[in-house]
């Protein structure tokens, strides 16, 4: 699955838009430790692609939900060398009082 947008915080980032790709890891949270990251996500001209992997149940109960998705809050690992890993996300069907 596929989401694009723009950045919203921090205001004035150097790179506004973002590209986010959400695939299936059927081995995701299978009876192990948690993972260090569950993606990863790089920089390159103005934009930022991620790349997430999401648990197989609950990636379908996401599909059910993307049209209705606002916003995509990702924490992540300060990028270095335009590149970081991805430690966790939250999407949301509405937007939080605070953006």
């Amino acid at each position: 699955m596929k989401l694009h947008g723009s950045i919203r915080y921090p205001e004035a980032f150097k790179y506004p838009t973002l590209e986010c790709y959400l695939y299936v890891d059927p081995l995701l949270l299978d009876g192990k430790a948690a993972p260090r990251c569950i993606g990863s996500m790089q920089a390159s001209g103005k934009r930022l692609v991620a790349y997430v992997a999401i648990h197989n149940e609950r990636f379908n109960s996401l599909v059910v939900a993307a049209n209705r998705l606002v916003a995509l809050e990702i924490s992540t690992e300060p990028l270095r060398y335009r590149k970081a890993r991805i430690m966790g996300i939250h999407l949301s069907t509405e937007l939080e009082p605070d953006w």
